[in-house]
């Protein structure tokens, strides 16, 4: 069979399709148009540790907007369907395995990203305190981000709406975890993340875009409500802030960033 060469587009990052990027990285007789996934913006933030041929080429081809596989251009030599789920791929889309004989790539494992030497030791899953001991123990530099649905006891949504949020902003935050950080409930339900920074980094810059991406899949969540639901995001940064659990804890549930 011929080799197909041109350029190729992807509906869907899952598995089995992403295992074709790194052989296809290497070839230089194919380009990759576009990649199109709803979670583009989540894998987006996890791409700085995967290997980086495949990291850059899917930064550059990755978007979230229908309206791309909607009109596939005519210069298409392939169109890969990843089996999104509820997905209607374009016309002609054909298997990874079909397009891996047909474009003759050797599939590699998709490997989650791998945590730098830096990061943050996996804590017990769910053990916050646990967890922020061990932290503050290593001397690591980490932020504590808390975030929860905004407003007094007389304004909150009704509690199934609330907890409704709550689980779309840990589907949020858990996307923008790398390993080795962890995501918690905290004593009356807000959602506590523990996320590692580098020394001299400026924590904005990495807690910003994930209150952001919370904020748009709560809006996501609830298009039909009015009003909003708005976002109150708290945060605390060891040791710049505060150095004991209980201190960045308190500082934390301080209100620093709203979100609607």
């Amino acid at each position: 069979m011929r080799r197909i060469a041109g350029r190729i587009a992807v509906y869907g990052a899952t598995d089995s399709a992403l295992a074709l990027l790194p052989a296809l990285a290497r070839r230089g007789d194919l380009a990759l148009a576009w990649v199109y996934d709803p979670d583009a913006r989540a894998l987006r933030r996890r791409l700085a540790f995967v290997e980086p041929g495949a990291a850059r080429l899917l930064q550059q081809a990755l978007t979230d907007d229908p309206r791309v596989p909607a009109h596939p251009a005519a210069d298409l030599a392939l169109v890969i369907d990843g089996g999104l789920a509820g997905g209607a791929p374009p016309p002609g889309a054909v298997s990874p395995a079909l397009a891996a004989a047909r474009l003759a790539l050797a599939p590699a494992p998709w490997r989650e990203p791998s945590a730098p030497a830096r990061a943050l030791a996996p804590p017990a899953a769910g053990d916050l305190p646990a967890a922020l001991a061990r932290a503050i123990g290593e001397g690591r530099r980490f932020a504590l981000l808390r975030c929860d649905v905004a407003g007094g006891d007389d304004h909150l949504p009704p509690s199934a709406q609330r907890e409704r949020v709550r689980r779309r902003i840990a589907a949020s935050l858990r996307s923008g975890l790398a390993p080795g950080e962890l995501l918690a409930r905290d004593r009356d339900g807000a959602l506590v993340a523990l996320l590692a920074l580098e020394a001299g980094a400026d924590p904005g810059a990495r807690l910003l875009p994930l209150a952001r991406a919370a904020a748009e899949q709560v809006a996501k969540e609830l298009a039909e409500a009015s009003p909003r639901t708005p976002l109150m995001f708290g945060y605390a940064v060891h040791p710049d802030e505060a150095r004991g659990a209980e201190e960045l804890l308190a500082r934390a549930a301080r209100a620093r960033i709203r979100m609607l």
